[in-house]
């Protein structure tokens, strides 16, 4: 009696399919291969950098924390001034510390670029987005106190510019570039019609607000912020990679953007009358 089953040692039968099948293979074996070699060269995070991201949100959340609770300092008192000059160095300086923070570990992650233009114009765009972020998060309190749609605009808008810079320092892709110009320049614009003609919402329509010490430093980050995005979009400098720059450069640009933030924190909670001007 034959035996009919096939055994696996068997060759299969020589059909047009089973002739077909070896270029298949070998394409799918290729295009395995081509994944592969894709995969390996995307840098996986080492252990290390998950416990700096978990310290780099702390210190956001710190950030955030400081800018929100500085409105209840002792500058509303005009015989605790040095004291809320003291809060004000704090808040400024749990904040900016995110952006030296977080280009540290974005430059760990890729070997591509050297600190150069493009290095020092993002560092600084990242703290220029955070020192908004801690007087437009100081002010929100008071905007909730007259107006339930104010406080909600400062307070997302002062999220979204505490956010946006711990993302693009570690993406710096045209998309978010082109965001941080748009929104930042759309919040200049709000400013501006408000000071002017005044905004056709709010308990008084229509009445254009005084400008202030820490509206002006606000608005002015703004600018600044989206005039070097607008610089980073261009092919010369997006070449330029690596987020982080020279120590003397970034030491410069924490010092350019931290004392006009602690002036906006100050005027910001009405401290120091006579040489700030409160902000509306």
């Amino acid at each position: 009696m034959i035996d009919t089953r096939m055994r696996i040692t068997d060759p299969p039968p020589d059909t047009a399919i089973n002739r077909i099948a070896p270029g298949w293979s070998r394409e799918w074996a290729e295009a395995d291969a081509v994944e592969r070699a894709e995969a390996a060269r995307v840098p996986r995070p080492p252990a290390r950098w998950i416990g700096a991201g978990f310290l780099l949100g702390v210190t956001a959340s710190l950030a955030a924390l400081a800018a929100a609770l500085f409105s209840l300092s002792p500058g509303y008192s005009p015989d605790d001034t040095f004291a809320a000059v003291i809060a004000a160095v704090v808040a400024a300086a749990i904040a900016l510390t995110c952006v030296p923070l977080a280009a540290r570990i974005a430059a760990r992650t890729t070997t591509e670029g050297a600190p150069g233009a493009a290095s020092v114009v993002l560092f600084g765009a990242a703290l220029l987005s955070v020192g908004g972020a801690s007087i437009n998060i100081t002010v929100a309190k008071m905007h909730f106190d007259e107006y339930l749609l104010y406080g909600v605009f400062f307070t997302l808008t002062g999220a979204a510019q505490l956010l946006w810079p711990l993302v693009v320092l570690f993406r710096p892709v045209r998309s978010l570039l082109v965001l941080g110009a748009a929104g930042n320049l759309l919040i200049a614009a709000v400013w501006a019609v408000d000071r002017t003609w005044g905004l056709p919402i709010g308990p008084e329509h229509w009445k254009p607000e005084t400008i202030g010490v820490a509206d002006s430093v606000s608005t002015a980050f703004e600018l600044l912020l989206a005039l070097g995005c607008l610089a980073l979009l261009a092919p010369t400098l997006r070449a330029q990679t690596r987020p982080r720059p020279s120590p003397r450069a970034g030491l410069v640009l924490v010092l350019a953007v931290g004392i006009p933030t602690v002036l906006g924190l100050l005027s910001a909670i009405g401290a120091v009358p006579t040489l700030l001007t409160p902000s509306a």
